[in-house]
């Protein structure tokens, strides 16, 4: 029935939201809400990556490189859960945003460092910039066309769900 482990995970991980943690997430505390971001991260993270249209900085083109999952599974789950729950009534469009969520791209290990969200005391994200902001300031090439394909911004911006954008800003200190 499934081709790929993802499309295995991303049934499991619809299926955990939907029926376990949909119907709690309101009355869970910091502590529970922290650990499904966590699990959603795992099936993302574990399940497979999607290299389709990779990009790599410049600076990860000089030297040591790490792969990034640049839409932040940790944060899509929580977007997912305080505003967006209706997703987890259309399994196909929970799949897409599921496989984008294990899209990379090749960065080096101090830039991933440097994109890393924060949380608060109380677990809660806290973000100094929005993700399209924080790779905008790197300069990309693609792996596939072998050229330079950034003049502003961050190539991959459109891909980013609008409701996670706004979901973002209210996040941001």
């Amino acid at each position: 029935m499934y081709k790929e482990d993802w499309e295995k995970a991303a049934l499991m991980t619809f299926n955990i939201l939907n029926l376990v943690h949909r119907p709690l997430w309101e009355g869970y505390d910091k502590s529970e809400k922290k650990q499904v971001c966590e699990d959603f991260y795992y099936k993302v993270y574990h399940n497979g990556t999607n290299k389709s249209n990779l990009l790599t900085s410049s600076e990860a083109m000089l030297g040591k490189s790490t792969l990034d999952h640049w839409l932040t599974p940790r944060l899509v789950c929580r977007w997912i859960m305080d505003d967006n729950q209706e997703i987890l009534d259309d399994f196909e469009e929970f799949e897409k945003l599921f496989r984008l969520c294990q899209s990379v791209i090749r960065i080096t290990p101090k830039q991933n460092r440097d994109v890393m969200f924060k949380t608060d005391a109380d677990g809660i994200p806290t973000l100094e910039q929005s993700l399209e902001d924080k790779y905008s300031e790197f300069t990309f090439f693609s792996d596939e066309k072998e050229c330079y394909i950034q003049d502003k911004g961050f190539p991959l911006a459109h891909l980013i769900p609008e409701g996670f954008k706004e979901w973002e800003k209210r996040h941001i200190i």
